[in-house]
């Protein structure tokens, strides 16, 4: 009986400690995916708009519509992404972004990451 006992409680540890570590690791792995997604979303977009100039980005709606889309092509993982729009000046090439993700562990419990990222692109010449 006393094993048993033993043996339960050493399960229910095991058990206990692997969610700890399974929750830390996936709330790791998603906010340096999005750190790193998002930087290089905003640098493919003022590629675009001032360097490789492939297409035409007009003005500020479209240029931040064209982060959209590479951020959305960089992110792998599942969940409700909200993105506000800090500051933006198509003019200067000044981009800044507040990132917020939403997602849930495996346990059920909902998780939330932010990310904040700016650009300002230099103009030489």
């Amino acid at each position: 009986m006393k094993t048993a006992v033993i043996s339960f409680l050493s399960l229910f540890l095991l058990v206990l400690t692997g969610a700890a570590v399974l929750t830390v690791h996936g709330r790791s792995i998603r906010k340096s995916e999005m750190e790193e997604s998002a930087a290089i979303a905003i640098e493919q977009s003022m590629e675009i708009l001032y360097a490789d100039q492939t297409y035409e980005i007009r003005n500020e709606t479209e240029l931040v519509a064209d982060f959209l889309l590479n951020l959305c092509c960089q992110i792998e993982s599942f969940g409700d992404i909200e993105v506000s729009v800090m500051n933006v000046d198509y003019d200067k090439g000044m981009l800044e972004l507040l990132l917020k993700e939403k997602y849930r562990h495996f346990t059920g419990k909902e998780g939330v990451i932010t990310c904040r990222r700016a650009v300002i692109l230099e103009k030489r010449g």
